[in-house]
């Protein structure tokens, strides 16, 4: 699978990923307040419940925490795109000014390509989309005779 199909890919798990680092966070502080308290002197338990007692409720601080870090991190992302955007613009320019030929037949391709796309476009307006030019044109009918 390409690097770029990953990154598709990995879209989804970004929240899951702010949601993970969220987590890891209040574990290190209530890690960091309980083995502080074990040092002055509290069992391991007592430690652990005192330092959850301090830190409050850690649902609504992980709420909290993701609200901060789910725009931070959207920002990352989007950032990341456009440098890796950039990145890919760089090489395909460097292709196309290495390889003339390519570069030919890819902008052939690419005409060609827009050229059919408008006319078929073009035709759709005109025949389908646009009203016709007559007065009361959705009044306008067709009889024909039929020999039986």
């Amino acid at each position: 699978m390409t690097p770029r199909r990953r990154d598709w890919l990995r879209l989804g798990r970004r929240v899951r990923h702010v949601a993970e680092e969220v987590d890891e966070e209040i574990r290190f502080h209530l890690e960091t307040r309980a083995a502080e308290l074990e040092r002055l002197g509290a069992t391991p338990e007592e430690a652990r419940a005192r330092a959850l007692e301090e830190f409050g409720d850690p649902r609504a601080a992980r709420e909290e925490l993701e609200a901060i870090d789910r725009p931070m991190a959207r920002s990352r992302d989007r950032l990341q795109w456009l440098a890796e955007l950039y990145a890919d613009l760089r090489h395909a320019g460097r292709r196309l000014a290495r390889d003339r030929s390519y570069a030919l037949i890819s902008v052939a391709t690419l005409a060609l390509g827009l050229a059919v796309n408008l006319t078929i476009a073009s035709l759709v307006h005109s025949t389908l989309l646009r009203p016709l030019p007559y007065r009361d044109a959705d009044r306008l009918f067709h009889l024909w005779e039929t020999k039986a």
